[in-house]
């Protein structure tokens, strides 16, 4: 039986710190009925969910009565919590001035993102703007309550971006300037950690289907268990063995993708450490 010990030294220069080679001193031979397996790994979970590569990092909030009557929230790259998502959006209505501070001292805001577990969805609340100063409250940032008082403000996802995916809503405007507060359930199950299991790929050796290599070519898969930045641990209880093709190789690479639609890792961590074993037909019980 041979092992296979790939870590960041093994890191090809992609940009996406997540594809291995293991490159043999010299050209070995797989033969007919030899199988490998994932021995264990440790992956560090760091993959962020929005990023300006995907094109998810971008939403607007709106007001049809207000000037101006367009905000973009523009997230940086990072991994973000529903609860993430929220105090940044909180910060950017800071910073535009659109927040009042009520009797206790609290920022009062005006639009919400949250989870509704008992719903299983993503659930955005707007609130009506008061025209007035309610007593006891204080504007610090001026926020011109006799423009944008008396209606929301809208969450306004745009066609083309991918925000609205994650947390499991359609393109368009939600709020419209309600009179009223409204809440909105999302339309579909969200997906705010993008990456919701980790697959280990063999394309070299293993290619069972033409459809999609970086997902037929897994050997092991695991949904990540712990919180972002720390180390998803793989160690089976037993060896998932998966047939090679035979052929003579160079080398072989190993490529961590996503196990929701293939696409290869964009990880902010190379410390990865893959230990795989391959057993020949004599070995094989």
């Amino acid at each position: 039986m041979r092992t296979l010990l790939l870590n960041k030294l093994n890191l090809v220069d992609d940009g996406y710190n997540s594809k291995f080679r293991f490159q043999f001193s010299q050209t070995i031979r797989f033969n007919e009925g030899e199988q490998i397996a994932v021995s264990s790994a440790q992956i560090p979970y760091s993959n962020f969910n929005i990023m300006s590569q995907y094109n998810n990092n971008k939403f607007q909030y709106t007001h049809n009565s207000g000037s101006p009557g367009s905000f973009d929230v523009l997230f940086n790259d990072g991994f973000y919590t529903v609860d993430d998502m929220n105090y940044y959006l909180e910060q950017i209505m800071i910073s535009n001035g659109h927040y009042l501070v009520n009797g206790d001292g609290q920022n009062v805001y005006y639009l919400k993102i949250s989870t509704n577990q008992n719903r299983y969805r993503i659930q955005l609340d707007c609130f009506v703007i008061p025209s007035t100063l309610p007593t006891g409250w204080t504007n610090p940032a001026s926020f011109n309550l006799a423009s944008y008082g008396g209606k929301c403000f809208n969450f306004n996802f745009i066609a083309g971006q991918k925000f609205q995916s994650l947390i499991g809503f359609n393109d368009g405007a939600y709020g419209a300037n309600n009179l009223v507060n409204t809440s909105y359930l999302g339309q579909s199950v969200p997906s705010p950690a993008l990456v919701n299991s980790y697959l280990i790929t063999v394309p070299t050796l293993v290619n069972q289907s033409a459809i999609n290599i970086n997902t037929t070519s897994a050997i092991y898969a695991k949904t990540p268990d712990v919180d972002f930045g720390n180390n998803i641990i793989m160690e089976p209880n037993a060896f998932v063995w998966i047939d090679v093709n035979p052929g003579n190789y160079s080398y072989i690479d190993v490529v961590l993708c996503s196990g929701d639609d293939g696409r290869q890792l964009t990880l902010q961590d190379p410390n990865s450490l893959i230990l795989l074993v391959v057993k020949t037909k004599d070995e094989r019980s």
